[in-house]
């Protein structure tokens, strides 16, 4: 009896879920569907296992979305998802829906909070807005000497590695990339000579908290807040939360610390964080909270991004030596052997160096999924 009524009220109950997303499946029926759906669970059938295969999967999905026309549907239990793959479509929607997927959101913010592209498009418009002038030319070209000493040592460095056998690279990229980024956008000049242990720990952190990231991202039944932070990934993730958070508090600290007596209006040399602290000191500038946000954002994005198209380029740079050796060519001839000639002054004449750059992007982006939330048709 209690088995026959459970089963009536989830009839019902289902019945009446399907009835409100009529719509949706109207709108879902003409578009082309991925070949392995299974009814009602989708890509979730595969979730106890989709972290390790999450890369296969990208590929397979991108595969099929082509011979489809570049677009296909796909369900995840009830979630629904069109992937995209013709660069026109992609253009479009990328410009016509600008909120982030919430369910990976979900897992960023609760590291980030609000900072930069991380957060809702209410809070990220009114942010832009006030950090885009910390980006202008001027300032960017400003860095350029920066990047050239920063360069210059991370060569320096690759020498003591060559001829030592194989060795793992992304350590050396993403701590020359981190202190290249500490020092644009804070101002710290030595984050990489002197304080090796809190840049370790850092990345570290960074590390763990992507992965916690992705495995929640990935795994159903960590959806749910309440299962998540039940979970020994919750306690890890806020573990390595809290140490990034207490290395960026110091660096704030330390920051206002040092322009407490500087007049940030006539100060020539403003990093970005200097802009944000700036805005912090007027009336609807941004909090601490904020400040920490933004800093933390700063360093998490461009650290990791930057670090994966290096690595990315310098592979393709092996693997490929004819165009090694093209782009060690209009090196020697642009620089002349002057090691003392300013990047900047030189920067228009490596046209070469240019376009294998943009290949290696285009061929290898440091972020290769973007998911949306679309409110509207589109």
């Amino acid at each position: 009896m209690y088995l026959l009524l459970v089963s009536v009220v989830l009839l019902l109950w289902y019945l009446l879920f399907r009835n409100k997303r009529r719509r949706l499946y109207q709108l879902a029926e003409p578009i082309p569907g991925a070949k392995d759906t299974f009814p009602y669970l989708g890509l979730l059938k595969n979730s106890y296992n989709a972290v390790d295969n999450v890369v296969s999967d990208i590929e397979n999905i991108s595969r099929e979305t082509f011979k489809t026309g570049g677009i296909q549907k796909m369900w995840g239990g009830p979630l629904f998802f069109i992937a995209l793959t013709n660069p026109a479509d992609i253009e479009y929607v990328s410009k016509t829906c600008l909120e982030k997927d919430l369910l990976i959101m979900k897992s960023v913010r609760a590291f980030t909070g609000d900072g930069g592209i991380f957060a809702p498009v209410s809070i990220w418009s009114r942010k832009r807005k006030v950090i885009i002038p910390a980006f202008s030319p001027k300032i960017l070209n400003s860095f350029m000497d920066m990047f050239s000493r920063r360069s210059a040592d991370l060569v320096d460095k690759l020498k003591e590695l060559s001829g030592t056998g194989t060795f793992d690279i992304w350590p050396v990229i993403n701590n020359f990339t981190l202190a290249s980024i500490a020092e644009t956008s804070l101002g710290i000049k030595n984050l990489d000579g002197i304080n090796d242990v809190v840049v370790s720990d850092f990345l570290k952190s960074v590390e763990e908290i992507f992965k916690v990231g992705s495995t929640r991202t990935f795994s159903i039944w960590l959806w749910p807040d309440w299962i998540f932070k039940l979970s020994w990934q919750y306690r890890h993730f806020t573990k390595h939360s809290n140490k990034i958070i207490n290395i960026t508090n110091n660096i704030i600290r330390k920051k206002r610390n040092d322009l407490k007596h500087v007049d940030l209006n006539v100060y020539e040399n403003q990093t970005i964080f200097d802009h944000l602290i700036l805005l912090s000191q007027r009336q609807n500038g941004f909090t601490d909270k904020e400040l920490r946000e933004e800093i933390t954002t700063f360093l998490l994005a461009a650290t990791d991004t930057s670090a994966v198209a290096i690595c990315n380029t310098l592979l393709l740079l092996g693997k490929y030596p004819k165009i090694q050796e093209k782009v060690h060519e209009e090196l020697v001839r642009v620089f002349e052997n002057d090691k003392e000639k300013s990047f900047k002054d030189v920067l228009n004449d490596l046209k070469y160096l240019d376009m294998v750059l943009k290949e290696s992007l285009r061929l290898y982006p440091p972020h290769h999924l973007a998911t949306l939330f679309l409110f509207k048709l589109v």
